[in-house]
């Protein structure tokens, strides 16, 4: 009996915020020097060391719009992914092409929400990525697949990668769309072919979990916990393929820093830089166990084994039909004024700046109605702004329930948030409002 089917894919990125310098070396390559915790290397190097030990080719989907911040250190890891014989795939942060694209396009948003929303910009954004992703591939030809940054993807972007021969799309998720028409591979109505990141069969119920290597109930943060892991992935899995059909392609997310992630820095600095050296050990475990009965395929593989297969055909306004925008606009109106209300003068501010207040603002601009005069994120205290406001951390902001009433729109699956501002004096309704909870219903 044919074994099922499974992608191992590495979104490679060196997001700025996540380290204090090095980018590209601690976030990608996962280097660290000899006096440090854990000394060595712990990124892609490590990844496909383990992978090698096993025969298997993994597929790791480079953000190659961060050539504007780091140069060629950027196709240098593409070729480096190409020289070690694995697959490299193209991703892209539509926010690191801002300059270039406001050069170009005088009428772009404000923000990029809506720039993969556009032909002209989404072709753009295409034609830069896939020349920087053709300086890294000795002969052309092969199989190319594109990922969204924060899996962002929409008909104009889908239209213009299949007009330049991206054959595929592997940014649906668990968070994007917000209409989820089917949940494993299928076709766009014009011909690319889509492959979901794996979405854990109970995602409906519990809108959190995805096939994600680093989701916290499957990342382990001491050597005990890799049983407990493996044991949660071999629940995921059987139920994965019960759902969805042993045909079923289950697409693994992981990423360039996975093996660096140690909870206790993150929490505190929001930087991913330390490595945790269990997650490398599981990884080897979890080759080791599942490899017998998983076929682990890269995605340039399996979308040749996939584009004469006869899959779901899928309308463009099946997944990308508007949800009740108007309803969910009165009730953010409803929103405001309750706040407005409850916070009786106190200054109003936002705890969260994450998809979830992303997907808010392109109904309603919450945060300008509010006049809130900063955001507070886990992210903060860095120098960043947000929407031209400043972003900091709940430590730095100093807010207490006499001046401030909270609006609560941050992920409902970091309850040490919502420990935190009770700790603080909170009291919820009164002092903040946690309107996460039913904005994750009306949002996905």
């Amino acid at each position: 009996m044919e074994k099922p089917k499974c992608i191992l894919t590495v979104d490679v990125e060196a997001l700025p915020m996540r380290a204090p310098n090095d980018h590209v070396e601690k976030l990608i390559m996962g280097r660290y020097k000899s006096g440090d915790l854990h000394g060595g290397e712990w990124g892609i190097g490590r990844m496909m060391d383990i992978a090698d030990k096993h025969n298997i080719q993994m597929t790791f989907f480079l953000d190659f719009a961060e050539t504007e911040l780091y140069g060629e250190e950027v196709t240098n890891v593409g070729k480096y992914i190409v020289s070690r014989g694995h697959d490299l795939q193209v991703h892209c942060h539509y926010t690191f092409l801002e300059r270039k694209i406001r050069e170009r396009f005088p009428y772009a948003g404000k923000s990029y929400y809506a720039w993969y929303e556009d032909e002209e910009i989404s072709s753009y954004m295409i034609d830069y990525c896939l020349e920087q992703y053709h300086k890294c591939i000795k002969e052309k030809g092969g199989f190319i697949i594109f990922r969204g940054g924060e899996y962002r993807f929409d008909k104009a972007i889908l239209k213009k990668l299949k007009e330049k021969g991206v054959v595929a799309d592997s940014s649906y998720h668990y968070m994007r769309p917000l209409k989820k028409t089917v949940q494993k591979q299928f076709f766009f109505e014009n011909g690319l072919l889509e492959l979901p990141v794996g979405i854990v069969p109970e995602w409906n119920k519990d809108p959190e979990k995805s096939l994600n290597f680093n989701e916290p109930y499957l990342y382990p943060e001491k050597r005990d916990d890799i049983a407990r892991c493996l044991n949660e992935y071999e629940t995921i899995l059987r139920s994965f393929y019960s759902y969805y059909g042993s045909d079923a392609l289950a697409v693994m997310l992981m990423h360039s820093w996975s093996f660096c992630f140690e909870k206790k820095r993150f929490q505190e600095t929001g930087y991913i830089d330390r490595a945790n050296p269990y997650a490398a050990e599981l990884f080897d475990c979890f080759l080791t166990y599942f490899k017998d009965k998983v076929d682990f395929i890269c995605a340039g593989k399996a979308v040749e084994g996939h584009l004469s297969e006869h899959i779901d055909v899928v309308e463009f306004e099946e997944v990308f039909e508007r949800p009740k925008q108007m309803e969910l606009k009165n009730e953010l109106e409803h929103l405001e004024e309750l706040v407005r209300k409850t916070a009786g003068g106190r200054k109003i501010v936002i705890w969260g700046s994450g998809w979830i207040e992303a997907r808010i603002m392109r109904i309603r601009d919450i945060q300008l109605l509010l006049n809130v005069p900063f955001y507070i994120s886990r992210d903060g205290g860095k120098g960043k702004t947000w929407r031209g406001k400043p972003v900091k951390t709940f430590e730095e902001s100093q807010v207490n329930p006499e001046k401030y009433y909270v609006l609560l729109i941050a992920n409902t699956c970091f309850p040490e948030i919502r420990d935190n501002l009770q700790k603080a004096g909170f009291k919820e309704n009164l002092d903040y409002y946690d309107a996460a909870r039913f904005l994750l219903k009306k949002l996905l």
